[in-house]
């Protein structure tokens, strides 16, 4: 569906730049916004992350706005309308994930039992995310956690260096270590221990986040959920 709105989209600036003067062409933006959102909303009803999607609209979005701006003085009320749908594309694109990602926070806080009296501190937490991370990349690459942790410890290799090494799969681990921290940030906001509009954007962005953490510091990511 993104593809039909590149298509619109395109077609919509064709038709401006060369003065093409049907009335209808101004509305073209708007259409062509309307399958990039439906995809949009329907991704975020099943889970609120920033994915490919999002990434793509966001992008096309910025185009449009840019090159609409441009054409404000060949024909001031088309690209009105093109810089009026691009904004109501980025702002959605921005703000749906989040509060999808809310959203299913509130029902998991909702369902949650009474928390017991001994709680786990936040390092003893970060270091049991730790642990699910480094038996996750250990699958993938044959190592032991014990070596992976010094690697990533000493700068030596990041978590992509030793998967691709091994020739594992990155994006088994970059998925499990996202599920693995969407859990606990989950968890945590559902037990109140957590703001959930803070939970919704980390969850939201996390599998991009992660994705970054394992090029270049994992460590620095585990650190998010340390005191």
């Amino acid at each position: 569906m993104i593809w039909l709105t590149i298509l619109i989209w395109l077609v919509f600036l064709v038709l401006t730049i060369r003065q093409v003067s049907y009335a209808w062409v101004r509305f073209l933006p708007l259409i062509g916004a309307l399958p990039g959102l439906m995809v949009l909303i329907a991704e975020n009803t099943a889970q609120g992350v920033f994915s490919t999607t999002e990434y793509a609209l966001f992008v096309l979005s910025i185009l449009l706005l840019i090159i609409s701006v441009i054409l404000l003085r060949r024909n001031r009320q088309r690209a009105i309308w093109g810089i009026g749908s691009a904004v109501v594309v980025l702002l959605l694109t921005m703000i749906m994930p989040v509060l999808a990602a809310r959203g299913t926070l509130s029902n998991e806080a909702s369902s949650l039992p009474p928390l017991p009296e001994a709680t786990l501190t936040m390092n003893q937490i970060a270091r049991d995310v730790y642990d699910q991370v480094l038996a996750i990349v250990s699958t993938e690459t044959g190592l032991q956690p014990e070596v992976i942790s010094q690697l990533l410890d000493s700068g030596e290799a990041s978590v992509a260096d030793m998967v691709r090494q091994a020739d594992g799969d990155l994006e088994v681990v970059i998925q499990g270590i996202t599920d693995v921290m969407t859990n606990a940030v989950q968890d945590l906001a559902a037990q109140g221990r957590m703001d959930e509009t803070e939970a919704a954007f980390a969850i939201s962005a996390m599998q991009t986040v992660v994705r970054l953490g394992v090029e270049f510091d994992l460590t620095g990511l585990m650190s998010r959920f340390e005191e």
